[in-house]
């Protein structure tokens, strides 16, 4: 009922309502039954989808902690809920990490350490999956793929995404922010020139095709005979974080720096219409999705009016 709540409904308040009702319920089930495949489903089940409604409408992740497995072969249903538990937990070290108050004005230079090694373990993550899980990680080989998906890859690829994403938007914050940022906090000499490693524009370009290619799965059709958009499933989580993708891929689409990052992510404006089409496509029927939209779209107007295009350059 939780899952039905928050992914097919929307409705996070709700569904954490009975989830947090049910844990100690949960956690007394898989105590006793701890080493049978079902007590480990449920509570898998129960942190996964807690940490889900969690880090939208709180900002702070489950607490919970348990043996997550970094590597599986098995593609079966026990291996798919493994792949969503692993990614899940990272995106938690990723928030916990990156995005406490202490690093609310850190420097590139200050995360430097923590961004390359959030960063090895998923790309060790993912090279450590079966051929047939993987997916397409850049846009140059997404756009030479067939646009329908499993739902099972689709779900694992856009968490995947969402890690990737979430974990280099700092780096890309400053690297946008950082006279103002610098303002704030005036770097000396050498934390200057830290801050202009080649590194910082590589993490920049993860990001944001880290958000691109999230707005290109959640496009990705699941019927075989279709690649219309209406026929891709999409849910509240899904929204939430296409919302923050949109944001940051307008914000970026017109910074000179950036350009070429832009030549083989290819039309950005036609993206951005997708994103929009998906919110207008929302299964539920939400005045908050309105709202949400109307955002997006005045926050594009805005941007487009005040900056001048560089698709002329790309």
């Amino acid at each position: 009922m939780a899952y039905c709540l928050l992914y097919f409904w929307a409705r996070p308040f709700h569904a954490l309502g009975l989830v947090q009702s049910l844990d100690p319920v949960i956690r007394t089930f898989s105590m006793r039954n701890g080493d049978e495949s079902l007590g480990r489903l449920y509570y898998r089940l129960h942190y996964i989808i807690e940490c889900d409604i969690l880090t939208e409408v709180d900002g702070i992740p489950s607490d919970k902690t348990f043996e997550v497995l970094a590597k599986t072969n098995d593609e079966s249903m026990s291996g798919f809920l493994e792949s969503h538990l692993w990614l899940r937990s990272h995106l938690n070290k990723v928030l916990q990490y990156l995005y406490s108050t202490s690093k609310a004005y850190a420097q590139p230079h200050e995360l430097a350490d923590l961004v390359c090694n959030l960063s090895a373990d998923l790309r060790g993550w993912f090279q450590s999956q079966p051929l047939g899980a993987q997916f397409a990680r850049d846009a140059t080989a997404f756009s030479m793929s067939v646009p329908t998906m499993p739902l099972r890859k689709r779900e694992i690829a856009l968490r995947y995404f969402a890690c990737a994403f979430l974990l280099h938007r700092p780096v890309l914050y400053f690297f946008l922010h950082k006279d103002m940022e610098y303002t704030v906090r005036p770097p000396d000499t050498q934390a200057l020139r830290s801050d202009q490693a080649p590194w910082i524009l590589e993490s920049c370009r993860d990001c944001i095709e880290g958000a691109t290619l999230f707005v290109h799965f959640s496009c990705i059709s699941m019927d075989s005979q279709s690649s219309k958009m209406e026929r891709a499933y999409r849910s509240w989580c899904d929204i939430q974080l296409l919302f923050a993708a949109y944001l940051v891929l307008v914000q970026v689409k017109s910074v000179p720096a950036l350009v070429p990052i832009f030549r083989v992510l290819g039309d950005m404006e036609n993206l951005l219409d997708q994103a929009e089409r998906m919110f207008e496509l929302f299964p539920v029927d939400s005045l908050k999705i309105r709202k949400s939209l109307e955002v997006l779209r005045s926050q594009r107007q805005n941007l487009d009016a005040a900056s001048p295009s560089l698709y002329s350059y790309i």
